[in-house]
């Protein structure tokens, strides 16, 4: 072997180790780069239940007649909203929060527990 051909050897020899210790510093300072994954992350928040619906079903318990019934759900329904001051039927624009969400589902109950107690109270089974 010439004296050529043992430098040419040498400096491809350096030349790899030169690459290989560049490219495990590549992968050092790419490895610095990266997040850890959060392991506090808090838990996603559940689902909120539906909001309560104002209607109540109820059948007549004394044989009340359709039109007896139909008046009936109306008084108790105009009773309701002066008793609770609140009329589910009109419009409203839906709840921007957590506590408006709240609110508005204790109204709702409350106008549904003067229903059953007028429909209660006028003979009427109610579920």
């Amino acid at each position: 072997m010439t004296m050529k051909q043992r430098i040419a050897g040498s400096l491809a020899a350096r030349h790899r180790a030169g690459l290989a210790m560049l490219a495990a510093a590549g992968l050092l300072a790419l490895s610095a780069c990266a997040t850890p994954p959060a392991h506090d992350a808090p838990p996603a928040p559940a689902p909120r239940p539906p909001l309560p619906s104002p209607h109540v079903v109820f059948a007549p318990a004394k044989g009340q007649s359709q039109a007896q019934q139909e008046r009936d759900r109306y008084e108790c329904f105009q009773w309701a909203i002066i008793k609770t001051g609140f009329d589910p039927s009109r419009p409203r624009n839906p709840p921007a929060g957590a506590y408006e969400e709240d609110r508005l589902a204790s109204r709702l109950l409350h106008f549904r527990r003067a229903m059953t107690a007028c429909l209660t109270g006028r003979n009427y089974r109610v579920e």
